[in-house]
């Protein structure tokens, strides 16, 4: 999870560990913490706490995120295990 200042959530990253593979989804930002570099943060910190345990491969479910973000993903070495797009924007 990240916070901002004031306590509140701002992100999360779901991970789960199967040996020493660490798998996680792309994270979640809130649109207002978005363009601050907190989605390469939630990744860099999730692969950090990964190695540490021991873990030596590292997975990723990427969930209708941009081809940009797909070339971050690449190029901080993670493999992307399964990508789902979203095609329509959510109106909620």
């Amino acid at each position: 999870m990240a916070y901002d200042p004031s306590g509140a959530a701002v992100g999360i990253c779901r991970v789960w560990r199967d040996g020493e593979k660490v798998s996680l989804t792309t994270p979640g930002v809130q649109a207002a913490a978005r363009g601050r570099g907190l989605r390469r943060a939630l990744l860099l910190s999730v692969c950090q706490a990964g190695r540490a345990a021991g873990a030596t491969r590292v997975t990723l479910e990427a969930w209708g995120d941009t081809p940009e973000e797909r070339a971050e993903d690449e190029a901080l070495g993670l493999e992307i295990d399964d990508f789902t797009p979203i095609y329509a924007a959510s109106r909620l």
